[in-house]
This record gives C-alpha cells, sequence and structure tokens, in this order.
C-alpha cells in the first residue's frame, strides 16, 4: 500500500511538471528566416561594439557582418557602442 502512494504521487509529480513545459513550447512563435540566418552564424562572442550605420549597436564587428550576409545592409559606422544606446549619464 505504502509503495503504491508513493508511485502515485511520483507519477502525478512527473505529469505535473511536464505540463507546463508542454505548454510553453506550443505557445513558442516560429523564427523568422533572418533568425534562423543569424543562429547559424559562426563568430567569436568577444565583446568589442560598433555602432552600425543603422543606429544599432553590434556586440562585434562579426556580430554585424552575419547580419549583412543574412539580409541586411549595414556598415560599422564607428568603434563603440552607438550613443542612442548608451545611457544619459555616459552621453556628452
Amino acid at each position: 500500500m505504502k509503495f503504491s502512494l508513493i508511485f502515485l504521487f511520483a507519477l502525478i509529480l512527473a505529469v505535473a511538471t511536464a505540463l507546463p513545459a508542454q505548454r510553453k513550447s506550443a505557445t513558442k512563435k516560429p523564427k523568422t528566416a533572418f533568425q534562423q540566418c543569424t543562429d547559424a552564424c559562426e563568430f567569436n562572442r568577444h565583446l568589442r561594439p560598433v555602432c552600425g550605420t543603422d543606429g544599432q549597436s553590434y556586440p562585434n564587428p562579426g556580430i554585424l557582418e552575419c547580419h549583412n550576409r543574412c539580409g541586411h545592409s549595414v556598415q560599422v559606422a564607428s568603434d563603440g557602442f552607438c550613443r542612442k544606446n548608451l545611457p544619459k549619464s555616459f552621453r556628452d
């Protein structure tokens, strides 16, 4: 009797923990072609920020190049983060 209660509790616990994971994955949005492309890019993860001509900051030039290969047209405007992406206390 004690074993069957433990087994039943373990089964209920396993089902209860699996259900939220299934619900979460079912509501996940499919990735766009651009997201799939950038996910496939190989580049280093070193932080060497650059500002793109689109006004967006990129963590490093490799990531900016990845965006170009995936259909965006952007060049390096300057080294470092774009001014608009900096907190006000860091701007002139």
